[in-house]
């Protein structure tokens, strides 16, 4: 597969690609190619678990291997036991049953966790739909074709069994799709059929309040530690198997290298967990993970167990955090699913999309995915940018940021200042990115079609430059991969407007301030009912009985008064010369022959 690439970068990368652990012998890189690493899965467990590890072009597994994290603290601050439970943000056990998305009540529980701790939702209430983010992952083609990830996505016939990961979850997530109310999706443990079918329009339903903020690999057990004190929870998958279970004590300890099978939620740890409360398999030391399982409260300890530190099959371990959903107006994101394959180059490497804004919005946040540790990151927003261009820089630089990414994963960036777009206009965020620890930057891309997952995209949207000069962006399309992994957030720019509701002439109502862009309400003010408003009385008219009737309507609900001439005691001037000119017409007509 031959790409267009910078030779000298190229030459430079063939001599430092030594700087990755790769787990067999690297294969030869001819110099116009950059390395291309592909995810592959392997087999979805009965639970639903389906694993997956890092392969080059020939197969070879390829382990990253940077170690190094930077913590915002050191982890030796830490207690030696720590129970999430205690602060009151871990939510409900439950029970997926006979479906198998296991990796989707994991995510959830990461999601609620956040939520609760944030303070956006509480632990009682906090209780999101695992069969909504199940279906919306694995029917990811939107049928709408303005949808920016149209054509993204996999297409399953049978979601609740075919597996998922972290990963996948937060791909789903990523797009502002599956983290709906459990009410309004629920699930249904022992009759699975039950579940599924959702219309197109609940695919963005955000009726949780919330939305991912972001999901990152950790990578090693005091990261782990950092991550749970700091947010409350994280995941990790392993290898269920009932035989190393000690029931008694719900301690869990495999000390074979088995393949892992089961996502599970870690909301604790006690580095002095006694080796005796272990099963006939006993590990060699102290210390365990207090686990929170997706089997219901009937299960182990009430739903939780403890497993051991030493177990040989914990692998994948990943932190989710949640952000209020209406703090944005729009997600801007060419990404349907989560990314099946990265490429690296020596040095730094910039990748950019181009969206078009849709309406009058104020861009104040963009998120990125990353490959690896320690990347160092420099976002730039750009407006100016002429339809039909190959460059994604425009003419005004609107905004700039650098960060370090210390995990790999998805990530929310949030900008200083705001950028504001007017309906129609272009604009691009540029993503640049550097590998601290090795040098060798990958970045992930929409590659290939692999099983039932898909990709597409159209010219002008995604752009790369291996070279980061001002003369070196290629296309997406002319590197022959689909859409990069940037997304911009948007605000709306409000313009308010005024209507009143539900007032009458009997009933109080009230007037709504409003945006007539978003619908957004800023406020309402009770507006007291004013009573009728009654118009002039017509003519006289007979009607059927022979009555001479006037009636009169109140000019704002409409409501009828009617009177007869023949009960009225008090004749006005106004009233008598009604009476004499409706007596005049109906003389007149009547001699005319008029009706």
């Amino acid at each position: 597969m031959k790409k267009t690439f910078r030779k000298t970068a190229s030459l430079i990368l063939a001599a430092a690609i030594g700087a990755l652990s790769f787990s067999s012998a690297i294969p030869a890189f001819a110099a116009d190619e950059p390395i291309v690493i592909h995810v592959e899965h392997g087999e979805t467990s009965e639970f639903g678990y389906q694993p997956y590890r890092y392969v080059d072009e020939n197969g070879n597994e390829v382990n990253f291997g940077q170690e190094e994290v930077l913590f915002t603290c050191s982890a030796n601050n830490l207690p030696a036991a720590y129970d999430a439970r205690e602060k009151g943000i871990i939510t409900k056990v439950k029970n997926q049953g006979d479906a198998g998305n296991c990796w989707a009540h994991a995510a959830m529980s990461l999601m609620e966790t956040s939520s609760v701790l944030k303070g956006y939702d509480t632990a009682e209430d906090a209780d999101y739909s695992e069969a909504h983010l199940t279906w919306f992952t694995g029917k990811g083609l939107a049928e709408d074709e303005n949808d920016l990830a149209y054509g993204d996505g996999y297409d399953l016939e049978d979601p609740y069994n075919y597996g998922g990961n972290w990963k996948r979850a937060a791909g789903a997530m990523a797009r502002w799709s599956g983290v709906a109310e459990e009410s309004e999706f629920p699930s249904y443990p022992r009759n699975v059929a039950a579940m599924g079918n959702y219309e197109e329009a609940d695919r963005y339903n955000t009726s949780s309040g919330v939305i991912l903020e972001s999901a990152q690999a950790l990578t090693d057990d005091n990261d782990v530690k950092q991550w749970i004190y700091e947010n409350g929870s994280a995941t990790v998958a392993f290898c269920q198997n009932s035989k190393y279970l000690n029931k008694e004590t719900a301690a869990y300890c495999c000390l074979e290298n088995y393949s892992v099978n089961h996502m599970i939620t870690i909301v604790g740890w006690d580095d002095d967990y006694p080796v005796e409360n272990f099963g006939t398999v006993k590990p060699s030391g102290n210390g365990a993970w207090l686990c929170k399982n997706s089997w219901g409260e009937s299960w182990g300890d009430n739903g939780y167990f403890w497993l051991s530190y030493e177990d040989e099959t914990t692998a994948l371990f990943a932190g989710f955090t949640a952000q209020q959903a209406d703090k944005y107006y729009k997600n801007y994101t060419y990404n349907g699913a989560e990314w099946n394959t990265a490429y690296g180059t020596y040095g730094s490497v910039q990748v950019a999309n181009v969206f078009t804004a849709t309406g009058n919005e104020k861009l104040t946040a963009v998120a990125v995915q990353t490959v690896g540790t320690n990347i160092r990151t420099r976002i730039k927003v750009y407006k100016g940018i002429a339809d039909g261009s190959t460059n994604p820089v425009g003419t005004t630089l609107a905004a700039s940021c650098e960060t370090v990414l210390e995990r790999e994963g998805y990530h929310t960036i949030y900008l200083d200042s705001g950028v504001s777009l007017e309906k129609g206009e272009k604009f691009s965020v540029v993503a640049e990115y550097y590998n601290l620890d090795t040098k060798i930057t990958f970045f992930p891309v929409e590659d290939r079609t692999v099983d039932c997952q898909f990709y597409s995209s159209r010219e002008g949207e995604s752009f790369v430059n291996y070279g980061t000069s001002a003369n070196s962006w290629q296309t997406a399309a002319s590197e022959e991969f689909n859409n990069v992994f940037v997304q911009a957030f948007t605000e709306c720019a409000h313009k308010y407007a005024e209507k009143t509701e539900g007032v009458t002439c009997t009933e109080d109502g009230v007037k709504v301030t409003y945006c007539e862009q978003c619908g957004k309400v800023e406020s309402e003010t009770a507006v007291s009912h004013t009573g009728h408003s009654f118009g002039t009385w017509s003519q006289f008219k007979r009607n059927a009985d022979g009555d001479e009737i006037s009636t009169r309507e109140c000019i704002h609900c409409g409501k009828t008064e009617t009177r007869k001439l023949s009960q009225m005691n008090v004749v006005t001037v106004d009233s008598l010369f009604e009476m004499l000119f409706a007596r005049f017409i109906e003389i007149f007509r009547s001699l005319f022959s008029l009706k």
